[in-house]
């Protein structure tokens, strides 16, 4: 049986610097996240990390995506509409 939660993140107007630091800061953690996860795995001397250094290397594409289409619009400052959720599943 599982039980399914939905929480919302983010929904909101932003401008430029607002959006660029607000999405990017969520990427970084994340790339933080799974770097510490290879570091406790070097620490425990497993040798399995290929698949946590591919959601690092997906992530930072994303980042530089997101980068890249933002900073299309800097000349033009407009305000961009981000909305986000979660959604946490209870396995039992």
């Amino acid at each position: 049986m599982e039980n399914i939660n939905q929480f919302k993140l983010i929904q909101g107007e932003f401008n430029v610097q607002d959006s660029t630091s607000l999405v990017l800061s969520f990427f970084n953690t994340k790339i933080i996240f799974h770097n510490h996860q290879l570091l406790k795995m070097a620490e425990e001397g497993k040798d399995d990390g290929g698949i946590i250094e591919q959601k690092i290397m997906g992530l930072k594409l994303t980042k530089k995506a997101i980068i890249d289409f933002i900073s299309l619009s800097i000349q033009s400052n407009p305000l961009f509409e981000i909305e986000g959720s979660i959604t946490i599943k209870r396995k039992i």
